[in-house]
């Protein structure tokens, strides 16, 4: 018994050579042999048995000098139905001739000449040749419709893809996926990286076969140029991998990952003014040797070391202008122009933590740890403090 298999590219006397008994082949793909035999007494064929034979959704393509199709000693042709014949039509139901096909089986790369290479050219051709039928071969959906009844039928194909794609079996060792075939897309990659790196290879890739897709969602971060990442400049963004499939392919579900591109360390010998947002994507050893200074927020994604003072950010928590105001003195905080009111200082979450009459102009408070507290005075609206060590 011969199931799922290829018989292609041969010179040999018989092709396929089947002993006594009951022999069945089933799904082959028999294709561009050449048959030749020196001994002129005995006729070249492609198959031949000294038992009986059972053929069922086999391919018989581009085979060449055969004087008989069949031939055997003793035997008997059982059953020969739906099968793919180039020049020789037997049998029983569901068989056709593939020479009298406009179509064909449409092999995706056969080689172009019958039986074994003979030079570099046609053994590289041998090597590489695709026996896959491509889409719109008279061989898909041509087996037999009851294929599931048939002694020893499996129920997947030379790869391994699943028995039945489309309506029917396929004739022949491969089933042609049909419209319906699931991909998937795969991608380890980790896409942690250093800006000096200056790109990245993406090596996503979908089972398919087919190419896979990137977009980046920052490109003021990195961009995206076919399977390459090119840097812009130090941060974070997304990087997605899609396949949109094709007639054959369904779209693969899309992977998303995300793109750190780290700087390097900053070296500050005096002071930092930030306006804004400092932001740090690395593990930054900030050295500061004089103050930093930030009026709004410090976000930080990994780690930042501080080696001396680090001050803290004041602001109204509305756009009203009180007439006190809070400084920092070492590891204090005053607040100044506050005589005769009361000053309550909160946590985040909105816990008390020092309440003291202000007796004087100024009144002095040891700095908390690092956080954000609410300085409030009287009934006044309150002063945001970001303190960071």
């Amino acid at each position: 018994m011969a199931n799922n298999s290829i018989r292609a590219s041969r010179t040999r006397p018989n092709i396929i050579y089947l002993r006594q008994g009951y022999n069945i082949l089933q799904n082959n793909t028999i294709a561009n042999n050449l048959l030749w035999d020196s001994a002129s007494h005995v006729p070249s064929r492609l198959l031949r048995t000294d038992g009986s034979i059972n053929l069922y959704n086999n391919l018989f393509w581009g085979n060449t000098g055969h004087s008989q199709f069949f031939h055997g000693f003793n035997s008997s042709i059982d059953n020969v139905m739906f099968n793919a014949m180039q020049d020789t039509l037997l049998g029983q139901t569901g068989n056709f001739r593939l020479d009298l096909d406009s179509i064909g089986p449409l092999f995706v790369g056969p080689t172009t000449f019958a039986g074994a290479c003979f030079d570099a050219d046609s053994m590289q051709q041998v090597l590489t040749a695709d026996w896959h039928l491509s889409s719109g071969s008279s061989c898909v959906n041509a087996g037999h419709p009851y294929h599931v009844s048939l002694p020893y039928q499996s129920t997947t194909d030379l790869d391994g893809l699943n028995r039945v794609s489309g309506g029917h079996i396929d004739i022949g060792c491969y089933e042609f996926p049909e419209a319906d075939a699931e991909q998937h897309i795969v991608w380890g990659q980790s896409l942690d990286a250093y800006r000096s790196a200056g790109q990245l290879s993406l090596t996503a890739t979908a089972t398919s076969g087919l190419p896979v897709s990137y977009s980046s969602s920052n490109s003021n971060v990195a961009t995206v140029h076919g399977d390459t990442l090119l840097f812009v400049a130090s941060g974070r963004c997304t990087i997605t991998a899609t396949q949109s499939g094709d007639s054959i392919w369904l779209p693969a579900p899309s992977i998303s990952r995300t793109l750190t591109v780290y700087g390097d360390t900053i070296m500050v010998h005096d002071t930092i003014w930030a306006t804004d947002t400092l932001t740090v994507y690395d593990t930054v050893t900030v050295q500061v040797f004089d103050t930093i200074t930030v009026y709004d927020t410090i976000v930080v994604f990994d780690t930042v070391t501080i080696y001396d003072t680090v001050q803290v950010s004041i602001e109204n928590v509305d756009d009203h202008s009180q007439p006190w105001t809070v400084n920092v003195e070492d590891e204090y905080i005053v607040v100044c122009g506050a005589a005769g009111e009361t000053i309550r200082i909160f946590d985040a979450l909105g816990r008390q933590l020092y309440i003291q009459p202000a007796a004087s102009e100024a009144v002095r408070f040891r700095m908390p740890s690092s956080g954000v507290y609410l300085i409030k005075v009287g009934s006044s609206p309150a002063k945001k403090v970001t303190i960071i060590r």
